[in-house]
């Protein structure tokens, strides 16, 4: 027993514990000091996330957001805006935390300096339905991953590519519009006119011409396109499930011998089989065939796996085409609620088709056709919100200290329309002033997009762009092409005031912003 300080002393002089005692104890000691020291490092760390350089705390919608930014994006915005005034604020997607961003100094201090380092996190943080579906396509690849699916399939669809479609994708679009008339032959007036929903009129022919894009001449049989239109109808049912459902949230349910599993297996058995068969008679026939020569860098000869392969193929057709026939029927409603604007490409069109370089005129930029078409993509977004996305390193937004891995989004329509760049001072005399709500194709007369940059979400801000981009600008001014030098736009005059103020009625069993609108076509005479 130690009584005594003189105890302890005798004992560690004449070994009663020995060497290794101490070095436990002194191990011990240092242990419990350093793991206080991390304890309150962290809590200091901690209290600083999410917070200003004034200690404000990053305000918070409170409600899960995973549905709402899809079916209820107009709402949530304007809930973001009014708790945090503008500044960045916190959402939801489940237990995830993640940030909303509005404005150009918001998007300019999270993609400077690392922006080629930013990584999607797994299944874009949507669950495991759509981490079936879409989880190893280029648009949620990251790094090296990202790059070799990139490396393949990019010659494919780049610039160039896209401009070798230029005559089918304008015969194609040809055919629609005469489809799209005969469809209509029981409404139609003695002045060659009828009415169309807009959504409606435009699901098809992006569908099609995108389908040429990747299986070439090899998807002229009509009997070839039905299958693939049967394919995209089960595709829009599982991504409503991916998208909307909340057991398919679940990898455990995921597991289960459920009627969703089954409806899952079977479209990735058919597409597999059907992408298959089109390479086997590219193959046979020596026909074009854009993924025929992809699928050559498929294991096990090649660096690209085959979900990688289908599922990126996927995003390209059946997933994009949703986002391009949206942004279609925007670019006719836009156009047909303003008449000068309309009247004036219309001339364009007019003097090209009468020049011999009228081709080029689908490739050239800064023309009223190419503006006409930015215009409309910024002021009518696809979705109301960004997919996910983060930075590994802390970033300081607004002056909120933003951790690494926070998943960040970007509320879409509010970039692209409140930012001041859209919204210039008014010109003395000027009769209305041009608003980020405007529909002002002119106004990219005299911007560079070197000054919209952190202020317009296109095809993406950073490096990471869109990998159909390049065919949904080719498919947008084919369109406006052929429809305006044929008929004129028109919507109806109650309608009139709500387009302009984009006070639109939507759907809301869409994952994109899609309009219940009606344009009338007017055979031009």
């Amino acid at each position: 027993m130690i009584h005594s300080a003189s105890d302890l002393h005798l004992i560690l002089i004449h070994g009663g514990f020995g060497h290794q005692y101490l070095l436990k104890a002194l191990i011990a000691s240092i242990t419990t000091l350093l793991s206080i020291f991390f304890y309150y490092k962290r809590a200091e760390k901690t209290s600083s996330e999410f917070r200003n350089e004034e200690g404000r705390m990053m305000e918070e919608v409170r409600t899960n957001s995973r549905f709402r930014r899809f079916a209820h994006g107009s709402e949530l915005s304007e809930e973001g805006y009014e708790k945090a005034h503008g500044d960045p604020y916190i959402v939801w997607n489940g237990r995830k935390r993640e940030i909303v961003l509005s404005s150009p100094a918001h998007t300019r201090d999270f993609y400077q300096g690392d922006a080629k380092d930013h990584v999607k996190p797994r299944a874009l943080n949507m669950g495991h339905y759509f981490d079936r579906i879409l989880g190893s396509s280029a648009g949620v690849q990251n790094g090296e991953q990202w790059n070799t699916t990139r490396r393949h399939f990019d010659p494919s669809f780049s610039h160039a590519s896209a401009m070798d479609f230029r005559t089918i994708f304008s015969e194609e679009v040809k055919k629609w519009l005469e489809n799209l008339s005969n469809a209509q032959a029981a409404s139609l007036s003695s002045f060659g006119e009828f009415d169309i929903d807009a959504v409606e009129a435009c699901k098809v022919l992006p569908f099609k011409l995108v389908a040429y894009a990747c299986y070439g001449n090899a998807l002229l049989a009509d009997s070839v396109l039905q299958e693939l239109l049967a394919l995209n109808t089960v595709h829009e049912q599982l991504m409503g499930q991916a998208i909307f459902g909340k057991v398919t949230e679940s990898t455990v349910y995921g597991m289960l011998p459920t009627q969703h599993k089954r409806r899952m297996d079977q479209f990735q058995k058919d597409w597999a089989a059907f992408n298959m068969k089109m390479i086997q008679k590219a193959q046979e026939t020596g026909e074009t065939c854009p993924i025929a020569r992809i699928y050559a860098n498929v294991h096990p000869n090649g660096t690209m796996t085959k979900q990688e392969f289908f599922q990126t193929i996927d995003e390209i057709l059946f997933t994009n085409v949703d986002v391009t026939s949206t942004v279609l029927a925007f670019l006719l409603i836009n156009l047909a609620a303003t008449a000068p604007i309309q009247d004036q490409l219309r001339t364009e069109i007019q003097s090209w088709r009468s020049s011999e370089s009228f081709e080029g005129y689908l490739a050239k930029s800064g023309t009223l056709l190419e503006h006409t078409c930015i215009e409309s993509t910024r002021l009518c977004p696809a979705t109301w919100f960004s997919l996910p996305e983060y930075s590994p390193n802390p970033k300081r937004i607004a002056g909120f200290l933003i951790p690494p891995s926070t998943p960040i989004i970007i509320d879409w329509k509010r970039l692209n329309t409140q930012s001041p760049i859209w919204n210039p001072e008014p010109i003395p005399g000027q009769k209305e002033p041009i608003t980020g709500l405007t529909f002002n194709p002119n106004r990219f007369d005299s911007l560079s997009p070197s000054q919209y940059r952190y202020s317009f979400l296109r095809y993406g801000i950073g490096p990471r762009k869109c990998i159909g981009k390049n065919f949904a600008a080719l498919i947008m001014k084919t369109m406006l092409v052929e429809v305006l030098s044929s008929y004129r736009l028109e919507i109806d005059a109650r309608d009139k005031g709500r387009v302009e103020q984009r006070a639109f009625e939507l759907r809301d069993d869409r994952f994109t912003i899609t309009p219940k609108q009606v344009v009338r076509f007017v055979k031009i005479t």
